[in-house]
């Protein structure tokens, strides 16, 4: 690997790094969590603790840094996965794109074995099984975080950066009408959306679509909090 495994990053436009990342925040990590990341992972956030391509909408969360992309808030349950099915619990997410997709490693697999298997939990098929996309995080780098820094892998997210301009860190892209209910695949119907709404109502949606009516009509979408105090979002059937 090279010496700055992010060399080739900092000759593109759009791009903006976190800090180098200390030895002692991945000491800390495995303390906390008992994970260990693949050394090639380490390599990366020692040279950049968090990373945004694309004018941010693609991203490579950091460790222990409240101020960006921490990957430590952004895999507690409660952030986010308390809306989505219980199995996503076990990924621990370290990148995503603008939309929510998440890329992560199983987390017990890693712990326990070492394995660095990179799944994508795609942020609209919250109901189908985590897909297998890398053997290592390197591939996933090499591949999917490097190629997206040049070009996305989706028109639509080309023609959002041309239309919002740069994203926040903090921002997701949401369909303004969900593609579940007919929302067309195009920026009129995008807006952007604070990142962990977005994942909360996606998940939220897909778990309200899967146990309402065959064939409910939508009326609209209506945000609530639950007996534990937590923000949901259920939807108004017609």
């Amino acid at each position: 690997m090279n010496s700055d495994p992010v060399a080739s990053l900092r000759r593109m436009e759009g791009v903006t790094f976190g800090p180098p990342a200390s030895v002692a925040l991945f000491a800390r990590m495995h303390a906390e969590l008992g994970l260990r990341l693949p050394a090639e992972h380490v390599a990366v956030l020692q040279s950049a603790n968090g990373i945004l391509t694309f004018a941010g909408y693609n991203r490579l969360f950091g460790l222990y840094d409240p101020t960006a992309l921490d990957a430590i808030t952004w895999n507690d349950p409660e952030c986010w996965k308390y809306a989505w099915p219980a199995t996503y619990r076990d990924f621990w997410c370290f990148a995503e794109t603008a939309w929510g997709d998440q890329f992560a490693y199983h987390g017990p697999s890693l712990s326990e074995r070492g394995d660095q298997t990179v799944y994508r939990l795609d942020a609209f098929e919250i109901l189908a099984e985590p897909e297998v996309r890398y053997d290592s995080f390197q591939e996933f780098f090499d591949v999917q975080f490097l190629g997206d820094a040049v070009r996305p892998d989706t028109d639509l997210t080309i023609e959002a950066r041309r239309h919002f301009g740069p994203l926040p860190a903090e921002m997701h892209l949401m369909h303004l009408h969900h593609l579940a209910f007919g929302g067309g695949e195009k920026v009129e119907n995008v807006e952007m959306m604070p990142a962990r709404m977005s994942m909360l109502a996606n998940g939220d949606l897909a778990m309200e679509i899967a146990a309402g009516p065959v064939g409910g009509r939508v009326k609209g979408l209506a945000p609530y909090v639950d007996t534990e105090g937590r923000l949901r979002h259920r939807i108004l059937w017609v």
